[in-house]
């Protein structure tokens, strides 16, 4: 029997040319075709994709919503919600006489205590474009490492390469910290200085070339992406911080602060009386922190928060975990007790709110593993016995 020969009715190729065909009632479609057609939609979707006028929440609203995913730091929330709201009014007003300046934003605090969680709700609120990016990674241009420009290319990719929904995206730069000038016997200071003076265009706003797919691909595309409107909220843990401020305040400011028996309330205080001057002594240079005007503490976690961010924000980790095994049919529970050892055990290993997951996931492992292949499980309790020994109580079902 002789073989049937198709042909494409958009380029006329035929099945013994291009292998693959999609055929309809009178007529077909090849595979080379289909990919192009896509490819064009793509291209189109991306080109014609209009910014939707950005609506502006106020700042108790910002902060509600905030108070929803993070636990406590109602200080830093409040700063971060007039900030934020009065960066997007700056970018919704019309030109005037007086123009307003852009107010990028400092976040002080230790490891895992909600730095990034901010920064990623609050782009989620106003519905823009989010990137991260850690600082330890960039160096100057010309040496190895990543380029200033990376942080932007990120952020590019994360709008859909839309450029002006790109253009009024945030930023979260971690651990700025790590970039602070430092002496090197005379060489130059690529991760350093040098850094920070590569960041003051993007900090300020101007018009920075970038290369989505990277500067060292063959025939790489250059695109221009101003900064002016970029929110930029950097995050650093400033270990040694403390120390700084305590000198500047003098053995008698430090001697009133002495009494305080709560480490908590103790470093709380004084992480709050954070000044810039202290922040130069540190290593950040004059110019950088020109460009970033408004300090915010992120309080470290302790137990009784801890506690909370187990159960209580919209997406608690142990909501999430609950989620995982409904939808294999089992229910999942937790006790007091157990949240309290948790927590525990997660503030013994100082990774902040990022050790719960840890935690949990050590206990939680071996029952996973056989959740999806055991139909009979129905309930799984997690007991402060449990979390000692990860064995959660197993309830079995017919």
């Amino acid at each position: 029997m002789e073989r049937e020969i198709i042909e494409c009715s958009f380029c006329g190729r035929n099945s013994e040319q291009v292998k693959g065909f999609f055929r309809g009632r009178a007529c077909a479609i090849c595979a080379v075709c289909i990919v192009e057609v896509n490819s064009l939609i793509k291209k189109s979707e991306i080109e014609n994709t209009q910014v939707s006028e950005l609506i502006i929440p106020t700042p108790r609203e910002i902060k509600s919503t905030l108070d929803q995913y993070v636990i406590g730091q109602d200080s830093a929330k409040t700063l971060l919600s007039v900030a934020v709201y009065n960066h997007y009014l700056r970018i919704s007003m019309d030109k005037e006489d007086v123009e307003v300046e852009k107010s990028n934003i400092l976040l002080l605090g230790s490891t895992g205590c909600g730095k990034t969680l901010l920064a990623q709700t609050i782009s989620k609120i106003l519905d823009v474009p989010f990137s991260s990016s850690d600082a330890t990674t960039l160096t100057e241009a010309g040496y190895v490492g990543d380029d200033v420009d990376t942080i932007l290319s990120s952020l590019y990719r994360a709008a859909g390469k839309n450029l002006e929904l790109a253009e009024r995206g945030i930023i979260y730069l971690d651990e700025v910290d790590k970039i602070a000038k430092r002496a090197l016997n005379g060489k130059k200071d690529i991760g350093g200085e040098s850094v920070q003076q590569a960041l003051l265009k993007l900090l300020e706003g101007g018009v920075v070339d970038i290369y989505p797919e990277g500067r060292s691909k063959p025939g790489a595309k250059c695109v221009q992406m101003n900064t002016k409107h970029i929110l930029f909220i950097l995050g650093g843990a400033f270990s040694g911080l403390e120390e700084i401020i305590s000198h500047r305040l003098g053995k008698q400011d430090v001697g009133f602060l002495a009494p305080i028996i709560d480490k908590k309330a103790q470093k709380e205080n004084i992480l709050a009386r954070t000044e810039t001057a202290d922040l130069l002594a540190y290593g950040m240079i004059p110019e950088f922190m020109g460009r970033v005007p408004i300090l915010a503490v992120v309080n470290e976690l302790f137990v009784p928060d801890l506690k909370r961010i187990i159960t209580e924000p919209c997406n608690a980790i142990f909501l999430q975990y609950q989620k995982l095994f409904k939808y294999n049919n089992v229910e999942l529970y937790i006790t007091d007790g157990a949240v309290e050892q948790i927590a525990k055990l997660s503030l013994k290993s100082k990774a902040g709110a990022r050790g719960l997951r840890t935690v949990i996931e050590n206990i939680m492992v071996d029952i996973m593993f056989d959740i999806p292949s055991n139909k009979t499980i129905r309930k799984c309790i997690i007991t402060d016995e449990a979390v000692i020994s990860h064995n959660p109580i197993i309830v079995y079902g017919g």
